[in-house]
């Protein structure tokens, strides 16, 4: 059975066991995806030949875009085929600072084709943050909105830089996307890459695996001190999770469920400060 079969055929009795719980727990079993691509191997099947609606983007100035699934899957192929031929490579980091625009979506798409390592920004970072980012994240590429080029002036990484909209001195044209192949075909290693994030946490089946794994997730400073507190006390401090951040938040959560803790952290400590 092939993995895209496998993969559908799971999130298919999850849909049937929607309503039943108890269910869902019996009879589920994480299928076996050696080798997955989430966008070759299901979105793609999805999108062959499907007119459908995938995308529709309305911005603030009254513009209004629709992309088919269809048309969403070849124009996400033309922008894999344009990072690859531009030396983006399976396991590259790629920080993406847009707004809500359709390269937004077609990048990400992309990017999960080549299986390099999206890194999202919020386009209100600013110089200084973005500094930080493209040296903790070792950061190969970068895609913005041309009107935020300059903040990357003089900043040291990410040999490639790609500008959507205008043109920028010394930036690649995402337009030249347009004119790359419709037909993209994930390699072993991106496919790989791929399955070891999908659906993962439970074929850690072994302690040394799961301690692996999470030490894998928490690499930034912040998540090893708040995981070093949880091993001492047994739960995590509630006052240290808010000043992670929502990203780092999510490393936390990962590494604690992978090492076995699923009872240190409530829901009201994942509240944002202030919050009710």
């Amino acid at each position: 059975m092939s993995s895209s079969r496998r993969f559908i055929e799971a999130r298919d009795q999850l849909l049937r066991c929607r309503e039943d719980w108890t269910g869902a727990l019996r009879q589920f079993r994480w299928p076996a995806l050696e080798e997955f691509n989430w966008v070759c191997d299901y979105f793609d099947v999805v999108a062959a030949g499907n007119g459908t609606p995938a995308l529709r983007v309305v911005d603030d100035s009254g513009g209004d875009q629709s992309l088919a699934f269809c048309e969403l899957a070849q124009r996400s192929a033309q922008v894999a085929n344009f990072l690859a031929a531009e030396g983006l490579r399976a396991g590259d980091r790629l920080l993406i600072m847009l707004p809500n625009c359709v390269p937004l979506w077609e990048t990400m798409l992309a990017a999960i084709r080549l299986g390099a390592v999206m890194i999202p920004a919020t386009t209100l970072l600013e110089h200084e943050d973005l500094r930080d980012r493209l040296e903790r994240g070792r950061v190969k590429a970068v895609v913005t909105d041309a009107g935020l080029a300059g903040r990357f002036a003089g900043l040291p990484g990410a040999p490639l830089r790609i500008a959507v909209g205008r043109d920028v001195e010394g930036w690649v044209a995402y337009d030249r996307s347009r004119t790359a192949a419709g037909q993209f075909e994930a390699g072993a290693d991106a496919r790989r890459r791929s399955a070891a994030r999908v659906l993962h946490l439970r074929h850690h089946r072994t302690a040394e695996a799961r301690r692996a794994y999470a030490r894998e997730l928490s690499g930034r400073a912040s998540v090893d001190h708040v995981l070093a507190g949880t091993a001492a006390r047994g739960r995590a401090s509630e006052s240290e999770l808010p000043g992670l951040g929502e990203a780092r938040l999510v490393e936390l959560l990962c590494a604690l469920e992978c090492a076995g803790d699923h009872t240190g952290v409530s829901v009201r400590a994942l509240r944002r400060p202030g919050a009710a």
